[in-house]
């Protein structure tokens, strides 16, 4: 598990969350005794047959991704979520959160490392293909954009260099961005320049 900054709204919503179930506790027959086991954020109701089959009990009543992508569809349902492109309800999976979370950051010009981070990649190659995204989105939106509004989008288009020689401001240090690693403070890399 890894500790995640949460928005103090969004840590809101979690804390009355895990207030809503505190009541609610999970037993389960463990080779004939009854266990009490860790109650998780979203709790499967049905049971996690994987988890219990495989004997880890602490993620017995973990929901699957299913059951993740039901709460989902159920939220865009009861709240009426329509999408502008469709007219009908949008189509939102857990993976295509993750995806649109990923592609986000990666328009945002996050580091390859902490990218890989937040998606729990123990290395950084399979996070290419968000950064390759996230170009073409800038591409799709430019077109989108009104004539006069696209001046303002170059504002905030950048790219990708590979030294401090090809950077406009590659020379000045106070131009350099660092990434601090909040777990391990001491563990920094260099995560861009800004113009």
């Amino acid at each position: 598990m890894v500790d995640e900054y949460l928005e103090p709204e969004i840590a809101e919503h979690v804390l009355a969350l895990i207030d809503a179930s505190k009541h609610k506790k999970l037993l389960l027959d463990v080779d004939g005794k009854v266990v009490d086991v860790p109650r998780p954020l979203f709790i499967n109701q049905k049971e996690n047959i994987y988890a219990i089959d495989s004997k880890r009990w602490d993620e017995a009543f973990n929901m699957l991704s299913a059951g993740i992508a039901k709460l989902v569809k159920g939220f865009i349902k009861r709240h009426n979520i329509i999408s502008p492109l469709t007219g009908e309800l949008l189509h939102v999976t857990p993976r295509r959160l993750r995806y649109t979370l990923a592609t986000g950051l990666a328009a945002e010009r996050i580091s390859k490392r902490e990218l890989a981070r937040i998606l729990d990649h123990t290395d950084t190659q399979h996070v290419n293909v968000y950064f390759e995204m996230a170009g073409r989105i800038v591409e799709h939106l430019d077109k989108a954009a009104a004539k006069g509004f696209s001046k303002y989008l170059n504002f905030f288009r950048s790219r990708l260099i590979d030294s401090d020689e090809d950077a406009v401001n590659g020379e000045r240090d106070d131009k350099h961005l660092t990434f601090v690693d909040e777990q391990n403070p001491a563990d920094q890399a260099d995560s861009g320049v800004c113009v």
